[in-house]
């Protein structure tokens, strides 16, 4: 005898001729049929397909098979993006920077009490060189030096005399440069120090204007703009700077502003040095 337990119905016993079960011995037995079911003549043979398993079987194997593949999927989609980097290979950013450039100077007033004088910059071009260092993550601090021949128009004031001249406006600041480090990135600086005036000369004639050396004003600076990565160790900036020079106080006259406002748009170049 062999038990069949199928995925529907009943269970059954055959015997091993392959005919009755034991529900139906039953009736036939107590001399009844209560068999709502057309009966059929059993086939004398074996079916070509009937395996003799539970349907059950086969759904779990096709469910477990299935399961796997969807699950192996997506692993070796993740696999593929790995980007492993070879033994001994370690990149980082360049820990040294130097830049260099040219930037469009705006004009601006400087009242200066000690000469009596009022000078009207005029717009001019900036040429600049500077070095930083990596201190984190897209932050650099340095040193920045520029320097411009500028023209302007030289008020000696109470007198009423004007006239054409050239003077050299330099700055030299220490610097902190941020940027998001992407390849298209944002730039802020910030930098505090000093701009020059020196080298005033009547235009034409040569003449020294006063005043003789060199007038020094604190300077602070807050620049933003956009930049590029070509390569790890090249980048382009654009930067406008909004600079705030404080030239002294003494001798000036009512309504007389000592504080001068500098505009400067810059192109920047940056190499890394040293890798």
């Amino acid at each position: 005898m062999c038990a069949r337990i199928p995925l529907f119905g009943d269970a059954r016993i055959d015997d091993s001729r392959g005919h009755g079960d034991w529900w139906e011995n039953a009736e036939r037995t107590a001399g009844y049929d209560f068999s709502i079911v057309s009966r059929t003549p059993r086939l004398s043979y074996r079916t070509p397909f009937d395996t003799r398993k539970a349907l059950g079987t086969h759904v779990r194997r096709l469910t477990l098979v299935l399961f796997t593949f969807l699950v192996a999927l997506p692993l070796g989609d993740v696999r593929a993006q790995i980007i492993r980097q070879p033994p001994g290979a370690r990149f980082r950013d360049p820990v040294n920077w130097a830049s260099a450039g040219f930037g469009l100077q705006q004009g601006w007033t400087v009242f200066d009490g000690s000469t009596g004088t009022r000078w009207d910059l005029g717009d001019s071009q900036s040429y600049f060189l500077g070095v930083e260092h990596a201190v984190a993550g897209g932050v650099t601090v340095g040193v920045r030096a520029s320097t411009a021949s500028t023209s302007l128009r030289y008020t000696l004031r109470g007198t009423g005399l004007v006239s054409d001249a050239d003077a050299r406006v330099s700055q030299a600041l220490g610097v902190v440069h941020i940027t998001s480090g992407r390849p298209l990135h944002s730039v802020i600086e910030l930098g505090a120090g000093a701009t020059f005036y020196s080298g005033f000369k009547a235009r034409g004639t040569g003449a020294a204007l006063a005043p003789n050396g060199t007038d020094t004003d604190f300077t602070f600076v807050l620049g933003y703009g956009l930049g590029y990565a070509f390569t790890r160790t090249f980048q382009l900036d654009v930067v406008q700077d909004l600079a705030t020079a404080l030239h002294q106080k003494s001798g000036l006259q009512t309504g007389d502003n000592s504080t001068a406002r500098i505009s400067v748009t810059r192109f920047v170049a940056r190499l890394a040095v040293g890798g």
